[in-house]
């Protein structure tokens, strides 16, 4: 994990080298393991579907629900870097790592108090599209809650964010925007 918190992966491993390093296959329990996490792989149409039916049964909470629950998850590896010399870093290496899953590449810019991610796509927005067409609000919400919660846990620090792009809507990329505000 020393490697995680130090420098950006995406600079010193491939793709391939990333996913061998820190990605662990048991092929006799049929687990995959990503950074302390199982992984479970399943079908795309899944979650496009239930994003969709839980949109038809709560409405606009389907959206908070979602979010919030990648949020937790996302937050609980974060806090695994919050003493790390630069825990953006380590953060960044996370989504790098998960990007190589197929959860979309990403590249993040930053300065004192805004982090911008920007995604070439994600699983879920990618997806929901492919699936179920144009939407008019992100799909990208275990994206980006992971995301604003693997921020939060590894600055240690509350956050605001928001999708300020996504391509469900038929942007060309998903971009997220968080503000440090503690």
């Amino acid at each position: 994990m020393e490697e995680i918190r130090k420098e950006k992966l995406s600079k010193k491993y491939t793709r391939k080298e990333i996913l061998e390093k820190f990605v662990d296959i048991d092929e006799k329990l049929g687990k995959i393991t990503f950074l302390d996490y199982n992984v479970a792989m399943m079908p795309a149409t899944i979650l496009s579907d239930i994003y969709k039916e839980l949109r038809n049964i709560t409405g606009r909470a389907a959206r908070g629900l979602i979010v919030r629950a990648a949020k937790i998850s996302g937050r609980r590896q974060g806090e695994k870097f919050k003493n790390s010399d630069d825990p953006i870093v380590a953060a960044l290496n996370v989504l790098t790592i998960w990007s190589g899953l197929g959860w979309g590449r990403a590249k993040l810019e930053r300065d004192d108090k805004t982090i911008r991610f920007i995604f070439d796509y994600t699983f879920d927005g990618r997806n929901y599209y492919e699936f179920h067409g144009k939407t008019d609000e992100p799909m990208c919400w275990i994206t980006f809650g992971f995301a604003w919660g693997l921020f939060e846990g590894a600055l240690d620090k509350e956050i605001v964010g928001e999708e300020k792009e996504c391509v469900a809507k038929g942007d060309d990329k998903c971009i997220f925007e968080f503000k440090v505000i503690s």
